[in-house]
């Protein structure tokens, strides 16, 4: 089990990753702590047996990986995948609305948020900030974080619709829109938000190209429960998965053979379709040249990856208490029972029975508590990256992750034992022989 430091530390994490960007740049901070050594894409690499390397991937993917003192074409990539991207609302250019005395920000959804979940709460901004530099073939980017309360989207009193508890249908472009500040008398609300984003980084708003702004819950992580047994937390999907392939990535034990990687994907929830997705050739090409950075050629390659698998990470879905009539009846995990290994027939999971076995013996000879998770036969469910990057390489993976409930709510609920389950699978995953 996790103790109070461990649980602080992983807490400190899902603060810290309030956008991709700032997910990518603490884990980033984490790798080099651990001795990890930074690359570009765009160099040629001379890499040596027994370092650790990552790649910054557009900003808000990452790829990390570590070389064992012994390596060769037939032991392979042992490789671990999850997502840095959530469900929220992403700011638009030219964000300013007038109404009624406000000024609000005109936002569009990101993945499938819940939006009632959004309404009333406290909400911050966070992102990059492209600005000019010498060479226009090379702009600049700027992390930022307003790091305080900023906006909220307010809800309409039920004494304009007495029916709200019986639900209600939000349209996005309407009833979603966060308030950000009084249309007071000087106030130019035209160009607010440069000018806010001037403020926090100290570049002049003309020479602000672009932002790309993400909306969060500003409401901080808490244990809850009589035990503290429980963490309610924005971002839990997939931050989980995030932290977890990390602690896998910078424990001190080691196997001797063959090369370990993570990959932090972006853009999960919205297909995986982009350059920084799991169905680009992006991590393909880094590992390529990883291999041709050991002197192994093409063949050799092509060798190391069919002896290659896959652990895919992403949120499962917990017992809901409330709502078991939603759920398989003999295929379910509950909060607090571990790891969900996770199936579907349809390959939105990319799980098949060899690849299952490994884990699953890897989890029993480590007493890791686990339980296989199939949806209900006529409910479709959700899908994750590992069928993507199963079918791209050619290799066998298996999906697993955390039980969680209110998945994609602005604040989600899980068992912190479970978390300790996902980091030692992924610490056992990359130590094991």
């Amino acid at each position: 089990m996790m103790n109070q430091n461990q649980t602080i530390q992983w807490m400190d994490f899902l603060e810290r990753a309030v956008s991709p960007y700032h997910s990518v740049s603490a884990a980033s901070q984490m790798l080099d702590a651990a001795g990890f050594q930074p690359l570009s894409q765009q160099d040629t690499w001379t890499l040596e047996r027994g370092k650790s390397y990552y790649v910054n991937l557009y900003g808000t993917s990452l790829a990390a990986f570590r070389i064992n003192r012994e390596c060769r074409p037939e032991d392979g990539f042992r490789i671990a995948g999850s997502h840095t991207d959530w469900p929220c609302f992403r700011v638009k250019p030219a964000a300013e609305i007038s109404a009624a005395g406000c000024v609000k920000l005109n936002v569009e959804p990101y993945g499938s948020p819940i939006y009632p979940s959004w309404m009333d709460r406290p909400l911050s901004m966070a992102g990059s900030v492209a600005v000019r530099g010498e060479d226009w073939l090379r702009p600049r980017t700027i992390l930022v974080n307003f790091s305080d309360p900023m906006l909220v989207i307010p809800s309409l009193a039920i004494h304009f619709n007495r029916e709200v508890n019986k639900g209600v249908a939000l349209n996005p472009a309407k009833d979603m829109l966060p308030i950000l500040e009084l249309a007071r008398e000087g106030l130019e609300s035209d160009g607010l938000l440069l000018r806010l984003l001037e403020q926090e980084t100290g570049v002049p708003a003309g020479d602000i190209l672009n932002f790309d702004l993400y909306l969060y819950n500003w409401e901080k992580p808490v244990l809850t429960g009589p035990g503290r047994n429980l963490i309610s937390s924005p971002r839990l999907d997939n931050q989980t998965s995030v932290y977890a392939c990390l602690m896998g990535m910078v424990q001190e034990k080691r196997r001797s053979r063959g090369i370990d990687v993570a990959v932090w994907y972006d853009n999960e929830e919205v297909g995986n379709k982009t350059k920084q997705g799991a169905e680009s050739q992006t991590l393909l090409r880094i590992l390529e040249k990883a291999a041709a950075g050991l002197g192994f050629d093409r063949t050799d390659f092509l060798s190391m990856l069919s002896a290659s698998f896959l652990l895919s990470c992403d949120v499962a879905h917990a017992l809901h208490p409330n709502y078991p009539q939603m759920y398989d009846g003999q295929n379910r995990i509950q909060m607090g029972e571990g790891v969900g290994l996770k199936w579907n027939f349809s390959q939105r999971y990319a799980t098949d029975i060899q690849a299952s076995a490994v884990i699953q013996q890897l989890m029993e000879n480590h007493q890791i508590p686990y339980r296989r998770y199939l949806n209900r036969s006529d409910l479709p469910g959700g899908s994750t990256l590992g069928s993507a990057v199963s079918a791209l390489f050619g290799i066998p993976a298996v999906d697993v992750g955390a039980p969680v409930l209110s998945m994609h709510s602005a604040r989600e609920l899980m068992a912190v034992s479970d978390q300790d389950s996902l980091n030692r699978l992924l610490c056992c995953f990359f130590g094991e022989k």
